[in-house]
């Protein structure tokens, strides 16, 4: 018999007030304190804002606020983790997710198992366990779809 062995894949925890993200490190382009975010006139409540990252507008989202929670106003600890451009984007089309505090790194293997999640998660692909802990896998294609209607 033969043994499917998998390498194991790195992720960064996203912290967020109502369910944590797992993103794959290749997604993540840098880690950033929460800088000044500029408002975008009659953007909907979980676009925070855009913000100047290497010359190039980086809008903002709030999880929390997408998937139906509450805003709060981030803390000192916040980050934003700037992503690389979303399906079907263009290459300099960057997005930030914004994190309550450091995102952590994670490794996913063999002993990661999945986990149920109620389907009022928005976004969200799938959903592992980590030490009794559940994230959600953010579904990037949805993601793209909400940020970037077509007209």
């Amino acid at each position: 018999m033969s043994t499917v062995v998998r390498d194991p894949v790195h992720a960064l925890e996203i912290s967020t007030d109502n369910l944590p993200l797992l993103l794959p490190s290749a997604c993540l382009a840098e880690v950033v304190a929460l800088p000044r975010l500029m408002p975008v006139p009659h953007a909907p409540p979980w676009l925070l804002g855009v913000f100047g990252w290497r010359l190039r507008p980086v809008p903002v989202v709030s999880y929390d606020m997408l998937a139906g929670g509450e805003g709060h106003t981030p803390g000192p600890r916040a980050r934003v983790a700037v992503l690389y451009p979303l399906p079907g984007r263009q290459p300099w089309e960057f997005v930030g997710i914004l994190s309550v505090s450091e995102p952590q790194s994670r490794i996913i293997d063999g002993g990661v198992a999945p986990a149920a999640l109620e389907d009022s998660f928005y976004c969200i692909a799938a959903a592992l366990k980590f030490d009794e802990r559940t994230v959600g896998i953010l579904d990037f294609a949805t993601l793209a779809k909400v940020l970037y209607p077509v007209r």
